[in-house]
């Protein structure tokens, strides 16, 4: 394996910090998006993250009412007013409005991005957060 060079290492230490940075500040939904990519592109089916309000009933779809009040009495945490749900370790539900605190790690993403999806030197100097999202959201969906 060879090493890499100054100037690259450089590059990839901005296009962490800069990646990183636009992952914080997403919407939820293109946040999850990407995390979900993530997910399916390392098989962690697990770690999916589902909207409540239009996923809940086809994921749920055939579960017995008795199992499926257990997977929420259960879970961590489950509220039906939350926006997004998951399974846990255990396969019981768990809820929240806050998927960005709560489930998404950033630093597992942007390792994903950069070692898989995204070259390093590709995240120039001065690009906007808006080209920098887009360039994530292209790399992970696409």
């Amino acid at each position: 394996m060879s090493e890499r060079t100054k100037e690259q290492v450089k590059a990839y230490d901005m296009a962490w910090d800069t990646i990183e940075v636009v992952l914080c500040e997403m919407s939820e939904a293109a946040a999850v998006a990407v995390w979900n990519a993530f997910c399916i592109d390392n098989n962690r089916p697990d770690d999916i993250i589902y909207n409540m309000m239009e996923e809940f009933d086809g994921v749920l779809e055939g579960e017995e009412p008795l199992d499926l009040a257990r997977r929420m009495f259960y879970g961590h945490h489950f509220c039906p007013a939350d926006k997004w749900f998951m399974f846990n370790g255990y396969a019981n539900l768990e809820s929240t409005d806050y998927p960005q605190n709560d489930w998404i790690y950033e630093g597992e993403i942007t390792d994903w991005l950069l070692s898989e999806k995204i070259d390093p030197e590709d995240v120039l100097p001065g690009m906007t957060d808006e080209e920098v999202r887009d360039m994530i959201i292209e790399a992970a969906l696409w």
